[in-house]
């Protein structure tokens, strides 16, 4: 597979024959992806990479900032867990003969 490297940014390039315009796309793993149409110079790839720079960079960022908001659950009595918009505390039994329900929700 080919790459591209603009500054800081590795682009895989991906050609199609059925590709007529360029696109950028960012993986949810934050790689990062260039479709082109076969035969493309390389010198319109860095233009086109160049003029969506920030756009690229705006979404590394709020992959970023997303990422960090998630929280690892440890499961202790009395954590708060949100279900349906409403936080509700975990409360653990050693033994439990009925299945589970939720108490005022």
């Amino acid at each position: 597979m080919n790459t591209l490297v603009v500054d800081d940014l590795c682009f895989a390039l991906k050609p199609s024959a059925r590709r007529k315009t360029l696109q950028i796309t960012v993986e949810r793993n934050g790689d990062l992806l260039l479709f082109a149409p076969p035969n493309t110079e390389e010198q319109s790839l860095r233009l086109f990479v160049n003029e969506k720079r920030f756009w690229v960079y705006s979404k590394l960022a709020e992959k970023e900032r997303l990422q960090k908001v998630v929280a690892t659950k440890t499961f202790v009595d009395g954590e708060g867990f949100l279900y349906l918009g409403r936080s509700y505390r975990l409360k653990l039994v050693d033994t439990q003969d009925a299945p589970i329900k939720l108490l005022n929700g």
